[in-house]
């Protein structure tokens, strides 16, 4: 709360009461309620707003680019795959034939009876 202008905390939202008092001391004023009461809004009208900070970790537009595409196209990629590829147990059932009982295996039954 004290180094809140260095970083640029212009709100800041309060659910306990107990810490109301205090927020009150360093300057802060309360602007609304929210559920209640239970939760308050407090802002300071002399801390300018946040600022850039430079670096030079900075990506590319390239990278950028990739970042916001390439999510979102592999999301796509992996449905299509689902729907192209056919299900493994439809095409063994579509392969696989049943095959007709030899006649020795018949004749054990018919003697059996």
């Amino acid at each position: 709360m004290r180094h809140s202008s260095h970083y640029g905390l212009k709100y800041i939202f309060v659910h306990d009461p107990y810490y109301e008092p205090l927020v009150t001391f360093a300057g802060w004023q309360k602007v609304e309620s929210y559920d209640n009461g239970s939760i308050s809004v407090w802002s300071r009208e002399d801390i300018p707003p946040a600022r850039p900070i430079p670096s030079d970790a900075m990506p590319t537009a390239l990278e950028g680019l990739l970042w916001g595409t390439l999510p979102l196209a592999s999301s796509i990629l992996a449905i299509l795959f689902a729907f192209m590829i056919p299900d493994r147990t439809r095409v063994r059932t579509d392969i696989l034939l049943p095959f007709p009982a030899r006649e020795e295996e018949h004749a054990f039954v018919r003697e059996a009876k």
